[in-house]
């Protein structure tokens, strides 16, 4: 199952700054009566640290966070990473890091030194697979549908079907 992010949930993030009840639980006690139907829940959030964001972590097993090129997207892996951690100590200790995933590369030198400062500061919680900048992802989405579907030679497609067969492996062997 994937519970995708959309801009309306920004009114949701308010909606939990102020309420008292356990506001980190929300998406975990929601998804409890239906997670044993599934073999993975992915949750997308917004590129931001919140009441959203909190309330995913606290409902997941795993983190896996996309970085894209660029100076601001690398320094805020810390702030993530800080995040995790605040989510372990408060709310779901058994949260791990999946790992991160370099995304939205193309053939430049931002690119590449961006991936080789990830690579150097986080070293094997980088996986191997890197997902090209391609606007058949954006296509798709637009069309409402899958990569897959939408064009299954797609470079993204390619890259996005090896991260799955290496996150499945790295599961499957834990």
């Amino acid at each position: 199952m994937l519970v995708p992010s959309h801009i309306s949930l920004s009114d949701t993030d308010i909606e939990l700054t102020t309420a008292k009840d356990h506001r980190e639980a929300r998406l975990s006690r929601g998804l409890a009566p239906i997670a044993a139907e599934y073999d993975h829940v992915i949750i997308d959030c917004p590129p931001i640290l919140s009441w959203i964001t909190i309330n995913a972590f606290t409902a997941s097993d795993k983190v896996l966070v996309p970085v894209a090129p660029g100076s601001f997207e690398l320094d805020s892996t810390v702030q993530i990473g800080k995040t995790i951690e605040e989510v372990r100590e408060y709310y779901h200790e058994g949260l791990r890091l999946a790992g991160f995933v370099f995304t939205m590369s193309d053939p430049t030198i931002n690119s590449r030194t961006s991936l080789k400062i990830l690579r150097q500061t986080y070293q094997d919680q980088v996986l191997r697979t890197v997902i090209p900048r391609n606007t058949d992802s954006r296509d798709a989405h637009f069309n409402k549908t899958d990569i897959f579907s939408f064009k299954p030679d797609a470079k993204a497609a390619i890259a996005y079907g090896r991260l799955i067969d290496e996150l499945y492996y790295e599961e499957s062997t834990q």
